[in-house]
């Protein structure tokens, strides 16, 4: 390096130690740039600290004996495995950056509720839930454990959306069981050695940008969305407020066993998957709200087509756009064809980071809506991580299973954010389906909500019953 530097001006020769040190101390505080998802959750972080709109939860009630210790152990020994769960936030030169800590304690609360009521517990493990993360300082995330009995405790763990997603979920809790097991039984277990930080994932993604598979990926989605993009206007039952606020509210609806097998077989007959079956009719159904024909509807991806990150903790998951034209003279069927094409050629473009393609749209900003869209549509199957799997379904009626030697019981948190206007999830389970609303309480009453689900289901019915019918004409109430 000094002889190659040797022609340079001093000027340029300072300039160049400058950034020689400037990437030594990046080295050694182990400083990166974020992704583009975690840039506009940093974005939003900023615009309101004290918001918990991010904040991804799992809870269950033990009804079981307890090992404290061991369950800190374990905890302490997923947060020193995965980088990203001892990571903090920072700006510099107006660039956020994401640091890694080298020593990090776990946040782990263990809280004596022995004296308070269920209800009086439930509420402070929704405060808990509800607790805003200090991105800068840290952590970003936390495991509560409160108790009331020795045999009676519910487990809270809190992530950030910054640092995790639906699959980081299932990695951590199989993790958490492994260590936990390891611990109580005092014999050493380890992991494999993770390949591949979050980090990692960022370097690859800003490099796949700057490829011809990023140029390609940017101008099939700016073709896409060219021009005005429609605003779905539901009909609400309050005035839009001025600025968008997360305050939100969710309704759980489950299908039968038999519209499960009755969707399964007209899928199959029609030659998509259940996932691209339930786009089509969520689109007759905003359709037939609105009366609007070109709909968007977001949904989101795994981001994790690289399979070097198949265990790696972060926030992988990207949103697509389902871009809906819908003719009123067409046929469920139709319809379902077109809406195959535009799911298959989305999934194939699912990498380019959606805040980039935001920021590529320059779309009209409306402060009190999210942009491009409105509404989301979520289709789940949850990973096969053992017992615990059926706790991750939301579910009417308690379900218990053995974990890790403990007895677990689903503790459903109330929904208390809506990020989009409308949110529909459909949770596949091994036999039925499981339904649930998620929407803004500032636009709806509890009771549309309630009514949206009833008319949504008597719409997948009436396109089972007919999927020849003209969309038009499709019933929504029986």
């Amino acid at each position: 390096m000094i002889e190659s530097s040797a022609n340079l001006s001093s000027a340029e020769k300072r300039e160049l130690l400058a950034k020689l040190l400037r990437d030594k101390v990046n080295r050694d505080n182990q400083k990166y740039p974020l992704s583009y998802t975690q840039k506009s959750l940093w974005y939003l972080y900023q615009s309101d600290t004290l918001s918990a709109a991010y904040n991804i939860a799992f809870s269950a009630r033990i009804l079981s004996p307890v090992d404290v210790l061991a369950l800190r152990n374990a905890s302490q020994k997923l947060v020193d495995r995965h980088a990203i769960l001892r990571t903090t936030y920072s700006l510099e030169s107006g660039e956020p950056l994401q640091v890694v800590q080298d020593n990090h304690q776990v946040s782990f609360d263990e809280i004596d509720h022995s004296g308070l009521t269920s209800e009086q517990i439930n509420q402070q493990v929704i405060e808990s839930y509800s607790r805003p993360f200090d991105l800068e300082n840290g952590p970003v995330f936390r495991i509560s454990l409160f108790t009331k009995s020795a045999q009676d405790h519910i487990l809270l763990i809190v992530v950030h959306h910054i640092a995790y997603d639906g699959w980081s979920h299932w990695l951590l809790l199989n993790e958490l069981k492994s260590f936990y097991l390891s611990e109580g039984e005092n014999t050493p277990m380890s992991l494999p050695q993770l390949s591949h930080q979050y980090s990692d994932y960022v370097q690859w993604q800003n490099n796949m940008l700057r490829e011809p598979e990023g140029k390609e990926l940017s101008q099939y989605w700016q073709q896409q969305l060219a021009g005005d993009l429609p605003v779905l206007n539901l009909p609400t039952d309050h005035p839009r407020p001025t600025l968008m606020r997360y305050e939100g509210g969710s309704h759980l609806f489950d299908f039968s066993a038999e519209q499960f097998l009755h969707l399964k077989e007209l899928a199959q007959r029609e030659g998509v998957t259940l996932y691209t079956l339930l786009v089509a009719a969520f689109q007759v159904f905003l359709y037939r709200y609105t009366d609007q024909k070109d709909i968007l509807i977001g949904t989101p991806t795994l981001g994790r087509n690289q399979i070097e990150f198949s265990e790696t903790v972060g926030n992988f998951v990207n949103p697509i756009v389902i871009h809906g034209s819908i003719e009123a003279h067409l046929s469920f069927q139709d319809l379902l064809t077109k809406v195959r094409i535009t799911v298959l050629n989305a999934l194939e473009h699912q990498d380019y980071p959606f805040p980039l393609l935001v920021e590529r749209l320059h779309p009209e900003r409306d402060s009190s809506r999210s942009p491009v869209f409105q509404v989301l549509f979520n289709y789940l199957k949850p990973q096969n991580v053992g017992e615990v799997t059926s706790l991750l379904i939301p579910n009417k009626k308690p379900v218990q299973v053995e974990w890790a030697n403990l007895k677990l019981e689903s503790f459903h948190l109330v929904q208390q954010v809506g990020q989009f206007d409308l949110d529909l999830e459909i949770f596949e389970t091994q036999n039925s389906l499981v339904g649930v609303f998620n929407y803004k309480t500032d636009l709806f009453d509890a009771s549309t909500i309630s009514r949206m689900s009833e008319n949504f289901q008597t719409l997948l019915a009436s396109i089972v019953a007919n999927p020849q019918q003209n969309i038009s004409a499709l019933p929504l109430t029986s």
